[in-house]
């Protein structure tokens, strides 16, 4: 930790929140609103957020929070006015502060309400040495966020791993796959759209037999008869857009059914990476193939992870 130039550290975004934190640190565990992060030492910081849809109370939190902390932990966990370093940090927010510490275990941390977007957070530091480091805790502090700026596009960072994405606000993430080899990070959207998007590797290994197209006939069966796609010669990636359907009849079918009607794929190998990119959509509409591309020609990889 010492000597971390925060300069160096990387931006995390994941389902509506981002902050910075120091490259050392590493996801330890990830849900859909849950992150837990870990260095060679063990857990460090710990964020879980919220949607609140009726009132907020902070009093009713607090007080969850210490019964789970005395029933699971024997720890005891005490409200204390907010430090002015983390008001400062926190700006825009509303925030209650607590700390508990039992032995060699301490930590500190704070329940926090956003006005603008009505989220509910928890964020707290897990260590000893962490909380000590005042200047490493305000850093995370001052970069963590969970709305785009209002004048900005409407979109959510997206920074996980090795991969990075920006998504229109209206897509909500339904499930998620982290896997060696194989991410997926699916989304509903308007109208009923089904956003997903891929990231495969090692491609030189995936495609050491197989062309592209192969490959992603394999992987997304929906693509079976329909057309050959367009290669791209720019960057060498492939483009599907078409209906799913071979007849009037068919379409009646899928649609009494309720199954997509069109479907919309760009997929590239990128060499510097060996990784494989894709975006696809589904849906029972004609895609927006201009929004698609903004997303696809936003994502990317930026380091090719051993393992993963």
């Amino acid at each position: 930790m010492r000597g971390e130039d925060d300069q160096q550290w990387k931006t995390i975004a994941w389902n509506g929140v981002f902050c910075r934190i120091p490259p050392a640190w590493e996801i330890g565990r990830i849900g859909l609103r849950y992150l837990l992060f870990e260095d060679e030492e063990g857990p460090v910081f710990e964020l879980k957020w919220q949607p609140v849809k009726k009132g907020f109370s902070f009093d009713v939190h607090l007080k969850r929070l210490s019964a789970a902390y005395s029933r699971k932990r024997g720890i005891d966990l005490k409200p204390a006015a907010l430090p002015q370093q983390w008001r400062e940090a926190l700006v825009g927010f509303e925030a209650r502060f607590f700390q508990w510490g039992s032995g060699s275990a301490t930590g500190q941390g704070a329940v926090l309400f956003c006005g603008t977007c009505r989220t509910a957070h928890l964020l707290q530091f897990l260590r000893r040495d962490i909380v000590r480091s005042k200047r490493l805790c305000m850093g995370i502090l001052r970069s963590f966020g969970d709305h785009p700026d209002a004048d900005e596009d409407r979109e959510h960072l997206w920074a996980i791993y090795d991969i990075r994405a920006k998504v229109p606000c209206e897509y909500q993430l339904k499930r998620y796959r982290f896997t060696p080899g194989a991410f997926e990070l699916a989304f509903s959207g308007p109208r009923r759209e089904a956003l997903s998007l891929f990231r495969w590797g090692p491609a030189s290994v995936l495609l050491e037999h197989q062309s592209l197209r192969q490959f992603l006939d394999r992987q997304l069966p929906w693509i079976g008869p329909f057309p050959v796609m367009e290669p791209r010669r720019d960057n060498g990636s492939v483009r599907l857009e078409s209906a799913l359907y071979s007849g009037l009849v068919d379409k009646w079918r899928l649609w009494l059914l309720r199954r997509p009607l069109y479907g919309w794929l760009q997929a590239a190998h990128h060499d510097h990476t060996n990784r494989i990119l894709a975006v696809s959509a589904l849906g029972r509409h004609p895609p927006v193939a201009r929004r698609y591309l903004q997303i696809s020609d936003h994502y990317e990889t930026v380091s090719a992870k051993p393992g993963r």
